[in-house]
């Protein structure tokens, strides 16, 4: 991100992001999808960078967002059921089926990825051709796919990565990472470590390596590959905030401020 642009992002959340909740603005542009925390309660709520503005669109503990491919529609789970969602936050509905968490839209914008109790699934968007892509001795959660939709990556409650094509499966110790994200360019899947730094899995070595100075939880990459975003309680932060980092994790910039956050992502 530019220098001047990250200025006038972090303005408009320092001055505009409130606990006040407000209609969508007329020009969209870049939204955080997000769990977020204000006057005490939970929920699910979409944040407007650019205009600083905010709207709840449901109350849960736990969304989990995803957005789709082309960055105009948002998957979320509210506790039970995944739920979809036009970007300007209207029309929201629910893709048939069982319940789901945590869910993950594929490259080709026609399937969910969700987990379950036991297993990961994925549906189509109408809640169609259910599939089971695999089921542990321990739960598993928080699917990411590969970007040529053959793949899904997931942490298990052991806290190893477990890698599957829904037929067979490999598992990289983690020593408990969590939130796992496939890059746009297939090369590194981010991972949240207990220390709060942010690593990553080298697809084609499979090593694990740190991801510069980048900190925080819930690594979420951007449609371009060029940055992600996490959620990071920063030197001098009131309260967990978004921060977006470039694809190297060198350079940090914060979008939002006040209230508590977790498990964002952003549709640009």
């Amino acid at each position: 991100m530019r220098p001047l642009l990250a200025i006038v992002l972090f303005a408009a959340c320092a001055s505009g992001c409130s606990s006040t909740e407000k209609p969508p603005p007329a020009n969209l542009g870049h939204i955080i999808a997000c769990t977020m925390k204000v006057q005490g309660e939970w929920g699910f709520w979409l944040i407007y960078i650019q205009d600083g503005l905010q709207k709840r669109i449901a109350t849960c503990t736990d969304a989990g967002p995803d957005w789709s491919p082309d960055g105009n529609e948002v998957a979320w789970s509210d506790g039970a059921k995944v739920r979809i969602m036009r970007l300007d936050g209207r029309e929201p509905r629910e893709m048939s089926g069982g319940p789901g968490w945590a869910p993950a839209w594929s490259p080709d914008g026609k399937l969910i990825a969700f987990g379950t109790l036991n297993s990961i699934q994925s549906r189509e968007i109408d809640g169609a051709n259910s599939r089971v892509w695999t089921v542990a001795d321990v739960a598993c959660e928080h699917p990411t796919w590969s970007p040529d939709g053959l793949r899904l990556a997931v942490t298990d409650s052991k806290g190893d990565l477990v890698i599957t094509d829904g037929k067979s499966e490999k598992r990289v110790p983690l020593n408990g990472a969590r939130h796992p994200d496939w890059s746009p360019d297939g090369k590194r899947i981010l991972l949240d470590a207990p220390d709060g730094a942010i690593r990553a899995y080298m697809v084609e070595s499979g090593e694990i390596v740190p991801v510069g100075n980048a900190r925080g939880s819930d690594p979420s990459w951007l449609r371009d590959g060029k940055g992600f975003l996490t959620v990071w309680l920063g030197s001098g932060d009131d309260s967990p905030s978004v921060y977006e980092w470039d694809s190297e994790g060198r350079i940090g910039t914060r979008l939002t401020s006040r209230d508590e956050v977790r498990d964002a992502s952003g549709n640009w």
